[in-house]
């Protein structure tokens, strides 16, 4: 059985990115690539949306990657969601752990 993952960035160009590397392991699907967390509760109104794993960008206009991590922890706990930066800032990944990401 293969593992889900979903993407959201802002950046479509890095998501793709990412998407396609991603596919390369037969283990791993991506479902799907979202630009904020806003589209992302939208997708996620249909349970077959609901992936495995979550990439999730901390910069992300109209629901940045705090809120909506803190919205998947509460209403998906079962969903891991590992953030993605480019900030080299301690401090943001420090509160994305608080706000509910595993790595």
């Amino acid at each position: 059985m293969s593992t889900s993952i979903v993407i959201a960035d802002d950046h479509l160009l890095i998501a793709k990115a990412i998407s396609g590397i991603i596919e390369q392991f037969r283990h791993f699907t991506v479902l799907y690539e979202v630009e904020n967390g806003l589209a992302l509760q939208e997708k996620f109104k249909n349970p077959k949306n609901i992936p495995d794993i979550l990439l999730l960008d901390i910069s992300m206009p109209l629901m940045d990657g705090f809120e909506t991590a803190r919205w998947i922890s509460q209403e998906y706990p079962h969903v891991q969601v590992m953030a993605l930066t480019m900030q080299n800032e301690d401090e943001a990944l420090i509160k994305m752990i608080k706000s509910g990401a595993k790595g």
